[in-house]
């Protein structure tokens, strides 16, 4: 029969093996998850100037907007188009986010058809006047105006511009 010392010897090394696996599997996953954590920060410290130059942040003034007219009030063309704000690829692979505008028109706007189709001398495509009955729904647009429009959703514009292919 062994002496109570010798028990005790036996447990307290057991004990202390067991101690040490325990800090030691919990620091792994300690040391893993801040290692992540680190290594995402520098990661994106390192590629933020690389995303930058392909995918430039918007002018914080915005004078001009490209959308398609889902309905027409009147002189106010109802604009769908793509939110400014969101303007880096989902890596998701869903689509970016629309915002419905108010374009009013007013007599001084001014409206333009660039013809694609019809081409001059120098390969620039024609332009001409155009009339506002000439905008229809479904027909893709590029509204200006001199107000900021990066949040506005009704603004004023100076000049629709219709491009035909």
């Amino acid at each position: 029969m062994e002496q109570p010392a010798n028990i005790n010897k036996k447990i307290l090394i057991t004990g202390g093996v067991a101690l040490v696996v325990a800090f030691g599997i919990a620091g792994y996953f300690v040391g893993e998850g801040r290692g992540m954590a680190e290594g995402t920060l520098q990661g994106e410290a390192k590629y933020k100037n690389v995303v930058e130059a392909i995918y430039p942040k918007p002018p914080k003034e915005l004078h001009s907007i490209i959308g398609t007219v889902t309905a027409i009030y009147g002189a106010t063309l109802q604009l769908e188009a793509n939110n400014p704000t969101d303007y880096l690829p989902h890596t998701d692979g869903s689509p970016r986010v629309k915002e419905t505008l108010m374009a009013n028109t007013t007599p001084a706007t001014k409206y333009v058809l660039v013809d694609y189709s019809s081409i001059d001398t120098r390969g620039n495509p024609k332009t001409r006047s155009l009339a506002f009955s000439a905008i229809k729904t479904g027909a893709t647009i590029t509204v200006e105006t001199a107000a900021n429009i990066m949040t506005a959703q009704r603004f004023d514009v100076t000049k629709v511009t219709l491009v035909k292919y």
